[in-house]
């Protein structure tokens, strides 16, 4: 898990035709935060001609009062395959913390490998800043996620991934 003000990063190369499946043992959990002060994790990926790279953690859980910011570069080569898996659910639910938490930010960013300064060729942003709810009290569910429990974004490029899409 994560205390305030906490920082990763994790850094990942894909070599040519190489596999590598990265996962987690269980949710990453976001702990509550006495000051405004967020937890932050930063992951930079390459992915070389005709590799493979699966990453797909389990969920980030984010506690009441928590907050997290999330940037995940991948530079891809265009003849690679990626599976991308990024998702957070509502927090302890069974605890009554159900979309509890301050603020979620989290972004994707893929580029071609070669030309990491140029932008983005896809880009899948998600913010969250449930402190409105503070501000507006009557307001219940101002971002219209109330009745889920989970939020997830699944990105599939390359030839490797074809049959998933099927």
């Amino acid at each position: 898990g994560m205390l305030q003000g906490d920082a990763s990063d994790l850094f990942i190369n894909v070599k040519p035709s190489a596999r590598l499946g990265v996962t987690t043992q269980g949710a990453s959990r976001i702990y509550s935060q006495r000051l405004p002060n967020e937890c932050q994790a930063n992951l930079q990926a390459t992915v070389d001609k005709e590799a493979l790279l699966v990453y797909a953690p389990d969920p980030c859980s984010l506690f009441a009062a928590s907050s997290f910011s999330q940037q995940q570069d991948f530079s891809i080569h265009p003849d690679s395959s990626v599976v991308l898996v990024d998702w957070f659910s509502s927090g302890r639910y069974c605890n009554g913390e159900h979309w509890a938490f301050d603020k979620l930010s989290s972004r994707t960013s893929l580029k071609w490998l070669g030309e990491e300064d140029s932008q983005p060729f896809l880009q899948d942003s998600v913010s969250m800043d449930l402190r409105i709810k503070q501000t507006n009290p009557s307001e219940t569910d101002p971002l219209g996620v109330y009745n889920f429990h989970a939020f997830a974004s699944l990105i599939l490029y390359g030839k490797e991934t074809e049959e998933i899409k099927k």
